[in-house]
């Protein structure tokens, strides 16, 4: 809604994908506004920070009516640090406009019409703060001293958690709302790694904490450019400092958020993380992708169960696990009694799956490789599980499944975008979409989890 008398006055009319208040501009743009929550009434800043012929994005405005969905932040933090910039909506808006990323998604981009009928409620996560089993701080030194924190601007949505990456314009923070462990850890790890390294954290990149609240575990992984000295004492001050179980330092050869590894040290403890998942016990290494809301990720596996009982999928049945990481959905397949197939690329993976499955006395193929490459040598399956990257599939991998022809396809996603990509690329191959169930795996974030049944029509 449009203020007639003040162009530059707006009434904000829906939230965006990537965290921004929608509103319409008096020229018939769409205007993204950062930081403006769905009912603001707000004024734009003098000019916008990007444009283009239909829309225009605000990082400025100034708030001349509150949203009766605007929350007062409760972190400090929160306007530099954006790690999580949807504590300012009420939870059930996060909820509501999260479905709606998904049922605009498979309309816009896979021309699904009847999506508003397909799409589930969003199922909200078992917690909406302190939920994070892991949090990545970026590590820069300045004027000799550590600094910790979350990059400007980025998110605490995805795996790669709240910041990542070396990089001089990060908001250093002492505590975190979201983690799971002790709040203040953030602050005890930096003082601690101040002492031990005496000024010298220039090959620090970045510092990975993670944190069982079913285990009791803590595991500090520190990512460096190189090796340096002072192992033991390092280790011996961290785990003074915050009680970690475990610290281990990867060596990477990337500044930035890739995870380019060339070596894992075992600092002190096992060297591995421990949590639980319903019945399940993982451990998982410090270089291997764990979903961060281990409650919420406990939620898609009992997902998961429910649809394999409705399909008939168990003993006798041939499934494939795509994308299967360090087994969150192997584990329930193999525990169902089917032959699982399951597919991983990382090797670090790769080796915490195959130590799960002996861990909880299940058994699966674990295959070391490409998707796009192993499911051709795979025999037919009446269930492909898929959780492929943020990216989605790539066309070699799309391909590739849809040539296997598996009778029904369950596809994990944090990125709705990618999802009705591949949703619409299948539909034409003969799938036809039955269900969508989204999940908040990432409170006070607009990211979405969700969980994607198609089946051969």
């Amino acid at each position: 809604m449009l203020i007639e008398d003040c162009p530059e006055t707006l009434r904000i009319e829906a939230m965006a994908y990537q965290g921004a208040g929608v509103a319409r501009h008096h020229q018939g743009k769409t205007v993204f506004v950062e930081g403006a929550v769905v009912g603001d009434l707000v004024r734009l800043g003098p000019k916008p920070s990007h444009s283009a012929a239909n829309w225009e994005r605000y990082n400025r405005f100034e708030l001349l009516e509150s949203s009766p969905w605007r929350l007062t932040p409760s972190c400090a933090w929160a306007r530099e640090c954006v790690g999580c910039p949807w504590q300012v909506v009420a939870y059930p808006q996060q909820l509501f406009w999260k479905r709606c990323f998904v049922v605009d998604s498979l309309q816009r981009i896979a021309r699904i019409t009847e999506a508003n009928t397909l799409v589930a409620e969003c199922v909200p996560s078992p917690a909406q703060w302190h939920y994070r089993n892991k949090l990545e701080l970026a590590a820069t030194t300045r004027q000799g001293q550590l600094r910790l924190g979350f990059r400007k601007g980025a998110s605490a949505g995805t795996s790669a958690g709240a910041g990542a990456g070396a990089s001089a314009d990060i908001c250093a923070i002492d505590n975190c709302q979201l983690f799971a462990g002790k709040e203040q850890l953030p602050a005890a790890v930096r003082g601690a790694l101040n002492y031990a390294l005496k000024g010298s954290s220039e090959q620090l990149v970045r510092v990975a904490l993670r944190s069982s609240t079913q285990s009791g575990q803590l595991e500090i992984a520190l990512w460096t450019l190189a090796a340096g000295g002072g192992r033991r004492i390092t280790a011996r001050v961290l785990a003074d400092a915050t009680g970690a179980s475990s610290v281990v330092r990867v060596l990477t050869s990337s500044c930035d958020a890739r995870r380019k590894v060339r070596k894992l040290e075992i600092l002190a403890g096992p060297g591995s993380w421990q949590e639980r998942l319903g019945d399940l016990d993982f451990q998982v290494s410090a270089p291997s992708f764990f979903q961060v809301n281990s409650a919420g990720a406990a939620l898609l596996q009992r997902n998961l169960t429910t649809l394999l009982r409705a399909l008939g999928i168990g003993a006798g049945s041939t499934v494939y696990d795509l994308y299967s990481g360090t087994g969150v959905f192997t584990l329930p397949l193999a525990q169902g009694q089917a032959q699982v197939h399951a597919v991983e690329a990382l090797g670090y993976s790769l080796d915490d799956l195959r130590r799960n499955l002996r861990l909880n006395n299940l058994k699966a193929s674990v295959i070391g490789g490409d998707a796009a490459r192993e499911v051709k040598r795979l025999p037919p399956a009446d269930l492909a599980v898929i959780d492929p990257p943020r990216g989605g599939l790539k066309p070699p991998a799309l391909a590739a499944l849809a040539a296997a022809q598996p009778s029904h396809i369950v596809y994990v996603s944090c990125n709705p975008t990618t999802l009705a990509r591949d949703v619409g690329k299948l539909l034409p191959l003969g799938y036809q979409l039955i269900s969508v169930q989204p999940f908040d795996l990432f409170a006070q974030t607009y990211h979405v989890e969700s969980m994607t049944l198609l089946s051969r029509s």
